[in-house]
């Protein structure tokens, strides 16, 4: 699906896929663009330059990864959360009126059941048919892993890595697990982009005593996504990441699954002891004239 919108609707059109946080209408007027085109079907859909139009500015993003599943037991250690998608915001592409660009939108990861890992995304968002390359973008590189006896699984790292460091799983200790790292945050690009936070690790637990997972990474106008909570044996799932254009899910507790974000391209909350991964948020891509 695609729609022409003016300026005037795009930050309404995107606020009811977003989060309700004002500073989301950052996908919204800009002073280069009076009108916007938005892809939010995914997969392949194609867009037919119109007549006088020389430059595009692109607004997009991958899907995010899906949180892991905890360890399939109920006193296990919990799933990490997944990374939040690749992005960019005004991308220039040169184009030509007349030519058929190719947008294929991203898919979000699947979460992982009990004792899975959370899944990658296995579609990236691209543009081809423009007369300057857009590159692809993509939330895969470690995906967050699932919960083992005494000890969480580690949270989700996106594409490239850019520095952020995996956040590590809780891990079994004397009196109940240790809780999971809380994760980094997304990094900024020249280019006007850049990778999603990290997920959270999940707690680890003792078989007596469990621990909460950590926080995914804030992003922005995002707060963090909180990882699960501790109850009792039972160990908290990570939190997923976050990006410029949604909120990590909420890591699961008392043996629940990981909570879905808010927006797109978001990571998924891992699962607490026993408790699956949600998914990711998809991708979108908004072009502006």
């Amino acid at each position: 699906m695609h729609l022409s919108i003016t300026n005037s609707k795009i930050a309404i059109l995107i606020l009811g896929l977003m989060a309700t946080s004002a500073d989301a209408q950052t996908l919204g007027p800009s002073p280069y663009a009076q009108t916007s085109v938005l892809f939010t079907s995914t997969g392949a859909n194609s867009w037919v330059v119109p007549p006088g139009v020389t430059v595009v500015y692109v607004d997009a993003c991958s899907g995010g990864q899906g949180g892991a599943g905890g360890q399939a037991s109920a006193t296990g250690g919990g799933g990490g959360g997944g990374a939040a998608g690749t992005w960019t915001r005004g991308y220039p592409l040169n184009v030509t009126s007349g030519a058929t660009l190719t947008i294929t939108v991203g898919l979000a990861g699947v979460g992982g059941n009990a004792g899975a890992a959370g899944g990658i995304v296995s579609l990236q968002t691209t543009i081809s048919g423009a007369n300057t390359s857009f590159p692809p973008l993509t939330a895969n590189n470690t995906a967050p892993q699932t919960g083992a006896a005494g000890a969480g699984g580690a949270g989700g790292l996106g594409v490239g890595g850019m520095g952020l460091a995996v956040p590590a799983g809780g891990t079994n200790a004397p009196t109940g697990g240790t809780a999971g790292a809380s994760a980094a945050t997304g990094v900024f690009q020249d280019s006007g982009g850049g990778i999603g936070s990290t997920g959270g690790g999940g707690g680890g637990s003792s078989g007596a005593a469990g621990a909460a997972g950590g926080n995914g990474g804030a992003f922005g106008v995002w707060t963090k996504s909180l990882g699960g909570a501790l109850n009792a044996a039972t160990a908290g799932g990570g939190g997923g990441g976050s990006n410029p254009f949604g909120l990590g899910g909420a890591g699961g507790t008392n043996t629940g699954a990981g909570q879905a974000g808010s927006g797109l391209c978001f990571g998924g909350g891992g699962g607490s002891s026993n408790g699956a991964g949600s998914n990711g948020g998809q991708g979108f891509v908004l072009i502006r004239y």
